[in-house]
C-alpha cells in the first residue's frame, strides 16, 4: 500500500486548463422547490406516473439528503418509484429515463414521509447527491409501483438543489 494525496474531482477540475465541468458545481444558487400533487378524482392503476418538479436547464446538483416526499396513505401493499424522465443533455445526446433512481418500491401504504433518495439505487449513494447537466430541464417524476394509487391520494414535498 501507499500513502495517496487526493482530490475530489470537484478539486481536480481547478487544476485542469481549461477549467472542467466539475468545478462549476462548487458554487451556485440553492432551491428549494415544492411540489403537490392534488387529491386524486379517480382511482390509478399500477403503472400509474405523476410528475412531481421540473429541474432547470444547465447545471444542477440534486440533493437528496434534504429533498423530501410525503404521502396519504395508498391502502395495503401499496408501492411508489422516484426517478427522472428521459431528457436532453447539454451536448445534444439523449440521457434515458431511470423510474427508480432515487426511490425503488417504498411502501406507502400509510401516510409517511421519507428523503428523497432514502433508498438511492446508484453506486455513488454515499454522496447523496445527483449531478444533470441538461439541455431544457429534467422531469422528477413517481410512478405507483405496486398496488393502484386511490381516490383522494396526496403527494407532496420538496426538491432542495444547486443551480450553477
Amino acid at each position: 500500500m501507499a500513502v495517496l494525496a487526493l482530490k475530489s474531482e470537484d478539486l481536480a477540475g481547478l487544476d485542469a486548463q481549461p477549467k472542467t465541468l466539475a468545478h462549476s458545481f462548487n458554487r451556485g444558487k440553492v432551491v428549494r422547490q415544492h411540489f403537490r400533487v392534488p387529491p386524486l378524482a379517480v382511482l390509478g392503476d399500477a403503472g400509474t406516473t405523476i410528475d412531481l418538479a421540473q429541474l432547470p436547464r444547465g447545471p444542477v446538483r440534486l440533493n437528496l439528503t434534504t429533498s423530501r416526499i410525503f404521502w396519504s396513505a395508498f391502502g395495503a401493499a401499496r408501492l411508489l418509484d422516484i426517478g427522472h424522465r428521459a431528457y436532453e443533455a447539454a451536448d445534444g445526446s439523449i440521457v434515458a429515463a431511470v423510474a427508480n433512481l432515487f426511490d425503488d418500491d417504498v411502501d406507502v401504504s400509510a401516510a409517511g414521509n421519507a428523503a428523497l433518495g432514502s433508498d438511492f439505487v446508484l453506486a455513488n449513494f454515499l454522496a447523496k447527491t445527483q449531478r444533470f447537466l441538461s439541455a431544457k430541464g429534467v422531469t422528477i417524476f413517481a410512478t405507483v409501483a405496486g398496488g393502484t394509487i386511490p381516490a383522494g391520494a396526496i403527494i407532496e414535498g420538496w426538491l432542495d438543489y444547486t443551480e450553477m
